[in-house]
């Protein structure tokens, strides 16, 4: 729990619901733009400043999903969103990471990676059904030198990446999918379609 205190109000022992120690800032400046807004005539309760900050959700951006393994979505598609990430995995998982990576080509791969890549125990790199998606081969390039190429694996496509990440990722352990929000998209997506076709066999099963 946090405190935030203006020079308007004091948010005593708020729970900010969004994931990683970055969002304390960002919900900060929540509170600042919207005590400016009350000051230009816009009326926003106190009460509703709090629930916001409490409630918040940004799909795709430290997204947990829970499972055997558990599953981690953070579409950091730039160098800053990628240190977030690692701030959060260094902080908060303690279990084996099994990492998911695809991105646009036009993006700072290599910082991106080398950022990312040491938290893993093992990469999946794999690309996107999009025009500007970077080749398996392209990502490939980007593996920092000291990473131990032993330790990465490639999927030609999102859902034998994420067939690939159950196979060799403990049932304790977490999936981190990352590198771009078209990533992320389509990755849950397929878990989507799978769970549904599962539900739909144990209901005919049943029948």
């Amino acid at each position: 729990m946090l405190t935030f205190e203006s020079d308007a109000a004091t948010y005593d022992h708020l729970t900010v619901a969004l994931r990683g120690r970055h969002q304390s800032v960002n919900a900060l400046t929540a509170i600042a733009l919207a005590e400016a807004l009350r000051e230009h005539g816009f009326q926003i309760p106190h009460d509703a400043i709090v629930r916001g900050i409490e409630t918040a959700s940004h799909p795709g951006r430290l997204e947990i999903w829970k499972g055997s393994p558990r599953f981690l979505f953070d579409g950091a598609h730039n160098p800053a969103a990628a240190r977030a990430v690692c701030e959060y995995l260094d902080e908060f998982v303690k279990e084996p990471i099994t990492m998911i990576f695809g991105a646009m080509r036009d993006k700072a791969l290599s910082e991106m990676t080398a950022a990312l890549f040491p938290r893993a125990d093992r990469v999946i790199l794999t690309t996107l059904d999009n025009p500007r998606a970077a080749s398996i081969d392209a990502l490939v390039a980007v593996v920092p030198e000291d990473f131990d190429q032993a330790r990465v694996l490639r999927a030609a496509t999102v859902a034998e990446a994420l067939q690939r990440a159950r196979t060799v990722t403990p049932t304790d352990g977490l999936v981190s999918v990352t590198g771009s929000l078209y990533l992320i998209g389509a990755a849950q997506q397929v878990l989507r379609q799978q769970a549904a076709a599962q539900t739909g066999d144990s209901a005919s099963k049943s029948g």
